[in-house]
C-alpha cells in the first residue's frame, strides 16, 4: 500500500472516531449476514439434509430482522455424481426463524437458504 493511501486510510479512521462503517456489521461465515447501508440485511446459510419425506427443518437466523422479512429462498445441493432427488420449500418464517419442508431420497445433500429483510 502506498504511503499516501495508508495516510488517507488513517485520516478516515481518525475522522470516524470509532463509528461503525456502513459494511462493518457482518458475519462472513457459512451461516452469516451482511447489514447494508439504509438498513437492508442479507442472511444466508446451509444445513445438512435429512433423508425422508415431509421432514421439517427449523432454522434460527444468525440475527433477527429488526422490522420485516421480505423474501426467503432455498435450494437443495448435491455433490458430484449424486443424482438422488432433493426437494425443499419454505413453509413459514418470522423475523428470526425459517421453517423448511424437505423431501429427499438417498444421497448426501445440503440445503442452502437465503433471506433478505430490514
Amino acid at each position: 500500500m502506498s504511503k499516501a493511501r495508508r495516510q488517507s486510510n488513517e485520516e478516515l479512521e481518525a475522522r470516524l472516531g470509532g463509528l461503525e462503517t456502513p459494511f462493518a456489521a457482518q458475519s462472513l461465515t457459512e451461516n452469516g449476514y451482511q447489514k447494508l447501508p439504509g438498513g437492508m440485511v442479507m442472511q444466508w446459510g446451509t444445513i445438512p439434509s435429512v433423508i425422508g419425506n415431509n421432514v421439517y427443518a427449523d432454522i434460527t437466523l444468525p440475527i433477527p430482522f429488526p422490522t420485516a422479512t421480505l423474501n426467503v429462498q432455498c435450494a437443495g445441493y448435491t455433490e458430484g455424481d449424486d443424482l438422488s432427488d432433493v426437494g425443499v420449500q419454505v413453509t413459514s418464517f418470522t423475523s428470526s426463524t425459517l421453517r423448511l419442508l424437505l423431501n429427499t431420497s438417498g444421497g448426501t445433500h445440503k440445503i442452502m437458504w437465503f433471506a433478505i429483510g430490514y
